[in-house]
């Protein structure tokens, strides 16, 4: 049985499609999230909290042993195969695995550019990578392609086209709430097919439409309840299992122990 005081444990959780596969290891509010998403062409990593090298080593190793139809890669390959990073905001949980990815790539040799898909005015996305550029002991091996977006904003990456709306968070804590944050929910479209995250968001209203229809959405849940939290800030389960059901499949993600306790409780995640 899970302590549900705790945040919840790392579980591999996987989804695929005929042109896009998603998986993720950990997603928990306040400490880290990150999700992978692989096509033909390669790795796509969405958002990318505290342990994402981690976790996509953890992926490698899952993926293997359960017998996915995924290409063996080593570790160098790999890093190659990153097609580009996408950030829906800059709250720690959501990015402070950057440095750490950025790091790596270098230390793996990788020479080919790696753009970065973030918000309009998320400052602190730049000055991460102003300080891994910064503070190297040689020369980067690779460039990095800075994109901000902006509501309405389109990017092709890899042959995957994303496109983003603007969504309502405020930066918080327990007990205090302060502004809005630069903040995307993105949708993710291959040959037809379509993912949709919705990031980190207390309006569940603008995602409809750029939900429905989605062959997967990903959805926060960080709530478990009203009254668990400061309104407009995150998304309740039964508001993330309602916007979900407007898609043909979804994932929730984003829990507290709350949270992930009712989720448990409802099927909507399993141990």
């Amino acid at each position: 049985m899970a302590d549900y005081d705790l945040p919840p444990p790392p579980k591999v959780r996987t989804w695929a499609g005929k042109e896009l596969k998603l998986s993720t290891r950990y997603s928990s509010a306040g400490l880290s999230t990150t999700l992978f998403m692989d096509s033909d062409e390669g790795r796509i990593v969405v958002d990318c909290g505290d342990g994402c090298i981690r976790d996509s080593i953890e992926i490698e190793r899952f993926m293997r042993e359960s017998g996915a139809d995924l290409p063996r890669r080593d570790l160098k390959e790999a890093g190659e195969a990153i097609l580009g990073v996408v950030i829906s905001h800059p709250h720690y949980d959501h990015y402070s695995g950057l440095l750490t990815l950025l790091n790596f790539l270098q230390l793996l040799g990788r020479t080919s550019p790696l753009p970065i898909i973030y918000p309009e005015g998320a400052a602190p996305i730049e000055s991460l990578v102003d300080h891994f550029t910064d503070h190297l002991w040689e020369d980067p091996l690779y460039d990095i392609d800075l994109i901000p977006m902006e509501h309405g904003d389109k990017v092709n990456i890899g042959g995957t086209r994303i496109d983003c709306i603007f969504s309502e968070h405020k930066h918080s804590r327990p007990g205090a709430v302060g502004g809005p944050v630069c903040a995307l929910s993105y949708r993710f479209t291959r040959k037809g097919e379509t993912i949709v995250y919705s990031g980190d968001t207390g309006n569940m209203d603008p995602l409809k439409e750029f939900i429905a229809g989605a062959d997967l959405a990903i959805i926060e849940a960080t709530f478990p309840g009203p009254g668990f939290g400061a309104d407009g800030v995150h998304l309740t389960i039964a508001q993330a299992d309602e916007l979900g059901s407007l898609a043909k499949d979804h994932l929730l993600i984003h829990f507290t122990a709350g949270s992930y306790k009712l989720a448990m409780e409802k099927g909507l995640v399993k141990e």
